[in-house]
């Protein structure tokens, strides 16, 4: 398998990420990879975001590459989950248990990737709807868990779980 087109994804204002997303997309671009970024990252970086290339995300992109911890991997796993991309992380976090591929050996790391050297470890997305009085409230997807509160209320709460409609 290799990849056309990356799209690229960081925290928000980060000086750290954008220094290392601007190298990664340099170094994918010298390989005439097209590059696209998310739309906090297109805004850090100036680049071309993926809604601005006229083709929908799963026409656009191939594989994703997260640059951050595993919170902003998992931030982009929801937003990315209806797609079923493959994504990669790049740790700048502190531990990095979704963010395998360490800063140091980012692009060598990158570069085993792009030449199809690599396995895929396939994820479970959950998702959660929030319901009240018989109506239908939030949905929230996520990678790996959710956290359930009862919040402010003083008052019981009743958790019905599912798993595959059962």
């Amino acid at each position: 398998m290799s990849f056309k087109s990356v799209g690229l994804y960081g925290r928000y204002k980060d000086s750290k990420v954008n220094i290392t997303l601007t190298e990664l997309r340099k170094h994918l671009e010298l390989k005439g990879i097209h590059v696209f970024l998310g739309d906090t990252t297109a805004t850090d970086i100036s680049g071309k975001r993926i809604e601005d290339s006229g083709a929908p995300v799963p026409e656009t992109i191939e594989l994703a590459i997260v640059v951050g911890g595993d919170g902003t991997m998992l931030h982009v796993a929801r937003q990315l989950a209806q797609y079923a991309l493959p994504m990669i992380g790049v740790n700048l976090g502190r531990l990095g248990f979704l963010t395998d591929i360490s800063a140091d050996r980012m692009l060598a790391d990158i570069d085993e990737v792009l030449r199809g050297e690599f396995s895929i470890e396939e994820r479970i997305m959950l998702c959660a709807q929030v319901t009240s009085d018989g109506k239908t409230g939030a949905e929230i997807t996520a990678l790996n868990d959710i956290t359930l509160s009862k919040g402010n209320t003083a008052r019981m709460i009743e958790f019905d779980t599912q798993v595959n409609s059962e």
